[in-house]
């Protein structure tokens, strides 16, 4: 996957629909999206994990807990090499539970939205949903690799170069939550997460795309939330937003700390980040 930290960007967990990103929609967005994000209860962004919040709770010890990582190379960690975030988010539900939390990755670098929904054809896939009990779905951003090159280089208006994309995106996330549910006997939480930006990020995206490249990696990535909380909303999963936690409350601060030197997957502490905003939003999975 790719992932901008420009200070103009529109906010991409706007949850209406999908339309092309002008000047004054951004500034529109701006305006509400801090309302927005405490209106709706499945938009997650945190900044820390409070102490308290990670004491045991007073009732009996929970039971054992699975957590299964679906998606691309955001959760392999490979660019820190360091932990990936779905250990971290296992860390800090075992801390407050006091029961013993595992980890499973299946994730694959470079997987597109179409790519999860065959594993979960297979024996394998199949076989680890039915022991997670928390599935955190990373998907979407290399659905918009080439999306992404076409608006850069003005081959085509934003709400051209993303419908199709974000619609398809939208439809593959809507059938995978779908088909984690169904294969499921019991109760299991899924939770899907939103990207920071869906290209290069910081410093580094600054400097390979230039102004209209920044741009055009923020409209992407609006539309790629916007088609992921879509998702989220019909299927009743939780949407965890990222892009406050990377970019700070009013989406514009520099997150080149929270990302590895290429600029496009996190760092041990952006892993960090979507662990605790995990853990935010399901603090006991």
């Amino acid at each position: 996957m790719g992932h901008d930290c420009a200070k103009a960007t529109p906010s991409p967990h706007y949850p209406s629909s999908l339309v092309s990103m002008g000047t004054s929609v951004r500034a529109r967005l701006y305006a509400g999206v801090l309302a927005t994000l405490v209106g709706a209860g499945t938009l997650i962004g945190v900044q820390a994990v409070p102490a308290a919040a990670l004491a045991p709770p007073a009732e009996a010890m929970a039971p054992p807990r699975t957590v299964l990582a679906l998606g691309d190379s955001v959760h392999l960690g490979g660019a820190c090499r360091c932990t990936p975030l779905a250990p971290r988010y296992a860390a800090l539900l075992a801390a407050r539970t006091g029961a013993p939390v595992t980890t499973l990755n299946l994730a694959h670098g470079g997987w597109r939205t179409t790519h999860v929904r065959d594993q979960l054809e297979t024996g394998a896939g199949q076989a680890a949903v039915r022991r997670a009990t928390t599935v955190v779905l990373v998907i979407g951003a290399n659905d918009y690799s080439a999306p992404f090159t076409a608006a850069r280089y003005g081959r085509c208006a934003y709400a051209d170069c993303f419908r199709d994309t974000s619609r398809r995106v939208k439809n593959d996330t809507i059938a995978i939550v779908r088909r984690v549910r169904a294969l499921h006997t019991g109760p299991v939480t899924v939770m899907v997460v939103g990207y920071w930006n869906v290209v290069k990020d910081g410093a580094v995206g600054r400097a390979a795309y230039g102004s209209a490249g920044v741009r055009a990696a923020a409209s992407a990535t609006y539309y790629a939330n916007g088609a992921l909380h879509q998702a989220a909303v019909a299927t009743g999963a939780t949407y965890v937003s990222t892009y406050y936690p990377f970019k700070g409350p009013r989406g514009s601060a520099d997150c080149t700390r929270l990302l590895a030197r290429d600029g496009d997957h996190p760092s041990a502490g952006g892993h960090q980040r979507i662990a605790q905003a995990l853990f935010a939003a399901r603090p006991t999975g």
